[in-house]
């Protein structure tokens, strides 16, 4: 192939924003995008490759792979060594745990597999995860064990054929993209189907590119420049991606890489010595950043800084400069390299990727190596954050929109978000599950725990409005005979400020469909003092440690107290009123593992201050009298 400077030079424009983003810099928050222009790049140069040694008779599936293996893998398990010591060093047993797991997945070139199926509402915040991004370096993985034997099966019936498939494939992944948006937003985006579209784009660039030259058509080399800019300064967190919204930068890297040759402004930018500099050490900048940053966030108290992300964000391309130089390079050719045979490289490969596995499964099925703590400090650090979603979750789920049985209890129904699922365990962890019959209704927290009779969508975030209105909230028909058949509802949510000047509309809403008696559950609060600083406090001291309330927490509460409304005040019965609350059992366990949901510790604590506190509670779960 013909070098082209200026594809290194639009690797750049892809990395920096990628770096610039995941830093946290105000005015990248589509950055993101950067990852989008990665694939239709890496598409383009794949089958630019793929397509010439077709053309010459000498395509060979164990030579790419060798390609891609000199490419990618050196590099990366230089990265991945060096988030080890780190890890060791600043990662509680639970994050360390996650890493062991996650390196057993980028190993097996899963990473985007296991990040899809891991990824929830109680998942520990994916910025402090070093190994997030490759999630990326996966999907391209993927694409490379299916897409050249697709083209090499292709070949054979001529061009035409050939575009058909690439187009055909596009155009399916791209609905399949603007479907899983709305309907799966996890899996649409980590999972090759929903972005395949994008490397294929790059794709149908290397076909037409077969046959003709690079263009040089100032006009359109300046359309897709501003396209991907724009796609990077207009989007955000709130915009569907991908989706039909990606066809503004992947149209626009398209058009760069067809028209914005050597004679185009365009071209003649991106081939300047520095951005080209910086396109050469993308791939080695794009695996540094993420471990920079997420562990400056693990170690720093509060967050790091802007100035410290500043300074990350220089050390990435620092380190990049010499991992390029020492590790990309010397592995990158035969002819005096490293690993001077295909064998060589196999074996290489393997060896390493074994090595990545079996260290992933001892840290994961250590637990972190958890018993280099002392066992006093175990109960605090042990908290493995996949168990504990599910803890939060389980019996809530029990009892969904479950039907109440015909006997003496009192029926219950608890209307709510995850802080109704936390509300059902303290209920269990207090032993009174079975003085009532208990049913229970989800709706999201950003939904709005509200039974309005004029359209909601306007008071949602938008990025919420689609999926809010897919959930069901109070119109859904199975909640209808539970309303009826109530004595009592409870509605537990996490509940946000902009709800409030609704919530006594609301009530008196519900109280037109049903005869129950209606309690609002007020939100709870731990603080999010870390078990890194608890662990500087003595064993024995640690259960009379608070942790102080956010002022939007107490705002919210106050505001929620002064309402003309049936209001549980959890924060005067699990705090007696204070601005802290505690945090440890006497047995040295949180009782919340991220300042608001409650680990079983802090469930056992709940329940009992509601049966020691709350009036309304010991009403409500009145255990039967002994016989």
């Amino acid at each position: 192939m013909q070098y082209r400077a200026e594809i290194d030079g639009l690797r750049a424009l892809a990395v920096l924003p990628v770096i610039l983003f995941h830093g946290g810099f105000p005015g990248f928050e589509g950055g993101f995008v950067g990852v989008d222009v990665f694939f239709v790049i890496s598409g383009y140069l794949i089958t630019s490759i793929l397509l010439n040694d077709l053309a010459q008779g000498r395509f060979s599936i164990l030579r790419f792979y060798e390609r891609r293996a000199r490419r990618i893998l050196p590099a990366l398990f230089f990265v991945m060594a060096a988030c080890v010591p780190m890890g060791l060093m600043w990662m509680l047993p639970g994050e360390l745990r996650l890493f062991g797991q996650n390196s057993i997945a980028v190993s097996l070139f899963a990473s985007n597999i296991l990040f899809w199926r891991t990824t929830n509402y109680f998942s520990p915040r994916s910025e402090d995860n070093p190994l997030l991004h490759t999630w990326s370096l996966a999907v391209e993985e993927q694409f490379y064990i299916f897409f050249p034997l697709m083209l090499w099966l292709i070949w054979r019936f001529g061009p035409r054929s050939l575009i058909a498939m690439i187009v055909v494939t596009a155009l399916i992944s791209l609905g399949i993209s603007e479907w899983g948006w709305r309907n799966s937003p996890t899996a649409n985006f980590y999972l090759l189907p929903t972005r395949a579209w994008e490397l294929m784009a790059g794709s149908l660039c290397a076909v037409a590119l077969q046959t003709r030259k690079v263009g040089n058509n100032q006009g359109l080399a300046l359309l897709g420049m501003g396209m991907v800019l724009a796609a990077m300064a207009f989007f955000d967190e709130g915009t569907p991606f991908p989706s039909l919204y990606g066809l503004l930068p992947v149209v626009g890297v398209v058009l760069i890489i067809l028209c914005a040759g050597p004679q185009t402004w365009v071209g003649r930018a991106l081939s300047t010595k520095v951005i080209v500099g910086i396109g050469l050490i993308s791939y080695s900048a794009y695996l540094w950043h993420q471990p920079l940053f997420a562990f400056a966030r693990l170690h720093a108290e509060s967050g790091p800084p802007l100035w410290v992300m500043g300074t990350l964000a220089l050390l990435s391309l620092v380190l990049a400069v010499f991992s390029w130089k020492f590790v990309e390079q010397p592995f990158r050719h035969r002819d005096g390299g490293v690993l001077p045979t295909q064998r060589s490289v196999f074996v290489a490969s393997g060896a390493g990727l074994l090595g990545f596995i079996a260290l992933g499964s001892a840290l994961f099925f250590s637990n972190g190596w958890l018993t280099r703590y002392a066992p006093e400090d175990r109960p605090l650090v042990s908290i493995n954050f996949a168990e504990q979603g599910r803890y939060v979750w389980t019996r809530f789920e029990k009892h969904l929109l479950k039907p109440f049985p015909d006997n003496t209890r009192q029926n219950v129904l608890i209307i709510g978000d995850s802080y109704g699922q936390d509300f059902i365990n303290a209920i269990y962890e207090a032993d009174l599950q079975d003085t009532v019959n208990l049913s229970t209704h989800l709706i999201l927290t950003d939904c709005g725990n509200l039974l309005l009779t004029r359209d909601m969508t306007p008071l949602l975030r938008a990025k919420d409005r689609d999926i809010c209105a897919r959930r069901p909230r109070y119109d859904t028909p199975r909640l209808q005979p539970l309303l009826n058949n109530a004595d009592v509802i409870f509605l537990v949510s996490s509940w946000r400020a902009w709800q409030l000047p609704y919530l006594e509309e609301s009530l008196a809403n519900i109280k037109k469909r049903t005869n129950a008696r209606i309690v609002v559950v007020g939100r709870k609060s731990f603080g999010r003092l870390r078990p890194k600083d608890i662990l500087k406090v003595p064993a024995a001291d640690r259960p009379s440690l608070t942790s102080p309330v956010s002022e939007a927490h107490l705002s919210i509460n106050a505001q929620m107290v002064a309402q003309n409304i049936p209001y549980m005040n959890l924060h005067d019965i699990l705090c007696d009123g204070k601005t802290a609350c505690p945090i440890i059992s006497s047995k040295g366990e949180l009782f919340s593992y991220d300042g608001g949901h409650l680990t079983r510790a802090g469930a056992r604590f709940m329940g009992q201050a509601l049966k020691d506190k709350s009036v309304i509670f010991q009403q409500v779960f009145t255990p039967p009298a002994a016989e």
